[in-house]
């Protein structure tokens, strides 16, 4: 089967409350090879984290996404959006295991490709910082306040708005990069924020690799208890949010 062209990441509606969810593919080659192209949000319930690292050390060999900061290397900062939202960075996360490794472009790379395409010097700035964190400042300041964040953050990951330059250097070019590491023999995982699995997929497909399952995991969730709303009141503030 072709790899899936739903996006890897949804928001829906449980019995308890919304839950943003992230898919996770697995694909075979026919020389034996197994791999799962596993999706991640890098601010989630640490839960999330658990069960990941739980279902990726079953893998010969782990490729995690981390774009390689050779330009102005900066120290490690605390994440405001996980601190926000009370949630866990993806970089707390231990990944010196034995099979894992960071596979992927250095910004020097994307850089030189955006010159090479014509692409202004503000812009590529632009598209290496990192996009704003969750902010609480028009919510109370309150346990309901951490739950609506929660839930407008949610809601901002399961819509795809970003522009055709971001998808081509920072999530296609990286998606092909990773692609070509897997190889066809062994059971290999790759660990990639949602926006890249579909891409990685498209690219094993390409190479001879069948889709066999995609399977879904909670990243974030939050009740209607913790929002003080009714699932009517919730559909209603997330598409309010949607029309501005």
């Amino acid at each position: 089967m072709p790899a899936p062209t739903e996006r890897g990441i949804r928001l829906v509606d449980q019995a308890a409350g919304p839950v943003l969810q992230v898919a996770s593919d697995r694909y075979e080659h026919a020389d034996g090879g197994e791999v799962w192209v596993r999706g991640a949000v890098h601010v989630a319930d640490p839960v999330f984290f658990t069960v990941s690292v739980a279902r990726l050390a079953e893998q010969e060999r782990v490729l995690v996404e981390g774009l390689v900061d050779d330009v102005e290397p900066v120290p490690p900062m605390e994440s405001g959006t996980a601190k926000v939202l009370g949630l866990q960075h993806q970089s707390d996360v231990d990944i010196d295991r034995p099979g894992w490794a960071v596979h992927d472009l250095a910004e020097s790379e994307l850089q030189a490709r955006m010159r090479a395409d014509g692409v202004a010097e503000d812009d590529i700035r632009e598209l290496l910082v990192d996009a704003p964190g969750a902010s609480r400042a028009d919510l109370p300041d309150d346990d309901r306040g951490v739950a609506l964040a929660r839930l407008r953050y949610m809601r901002d990951l399961a819509v795809d708005e970003t522009g055709p330059r971001w998808k081509r250097y920072m999530i296609e070019a990286r998606d092909a990069h990773v692609a070509e590491a897997v190889t066809t023999t062994g059971r290999t995982a790759v660990w990639y924020g949602a926006d890249h699995i579909n891409g990685i997929g498209a690219h094993l497909s390409e190479a001879g690799w069948r889709h066999r399952e995609r399977t879904w995991t909670p990243a974030i969730a939050t009740t209607y208890s913790e929002l003080e709303l009714g699932p009517v009141q919730v559909k209603q503030l997330v598409q309010g949010w949607a029309n501005r």
